[in-house]
């Protein structure tokens, strides 16, 4: 069965097809950039899950896709890639329910922030698996009222000369 694009978003950031499954193009209109894109933040706005598709786009003289261990992404290491892509339209599909890391291994890229860390899961939580909040009471208890003492018996009044 062919899949059939159900929509996609105003920016450029997501396909959906019509198995459920979607492409993501990381960085949304901007790319797979430096000093542009918060990775971190774009990749908290979205929820990413088995089958899905990252598409990084970029200048392949000036960048590249590094998938890397969570250790080479700390250290922003491009010594040992799990995978390398330089061909400026990279698609990779998450195959796994696992945190993916990518990295740009040109210079200084990843130190000035062109790094991708995504979280796979391999299903949408279901709503019973969703915390539900303790509900508060409508009405709060009544406090019990003050004791008395001599300053209750006198009231204030305004008075005017």
């Amino acid at each position: 069965m062919a899949r059939v694009p159900l929509q996609a978003a105003s920016n450029g950031a997501a396909w959906s097809w019509s198995d459920g499954v979607r492409r993501r193009r990381v960085g949304g209109e901007n790319g797979w950039v430096v000093g542009v894109v918060n990775y971190t933040l774009w990749a908290s706005l979205h929820t990413f899950l088995v089958g899905d598709f990252l598409e990084f786009n970029y200048l392949q003289e000036f960048h590249n896709v590094l998938e890397v261990t969570e250790e080479s992404y700390a250290r922003c290491s491009a010594s040992n890639p799990i995978n390398l892509y330089m061909n400026g339209k990279t698609i990779i599909q998450l195959k796994e329910p696992k945190t993916y890391y990518f990295i740009c291994g040109v210079m200084n890229h990843c130190l000035l922030g062109q790094k991708l860390e995504v979280l796979v899961l391999s299903t949408l939580p279901s709503p019973s698996e969703v915390p539900v909040p303790t509900p508060t009471p409508l009405h709060q208890p009544s406090l019990p009222p003050p004791p008395l003492s001599i300053s209750s018996y006198f009231k204030p009044s305004l008075c005017s000369y």
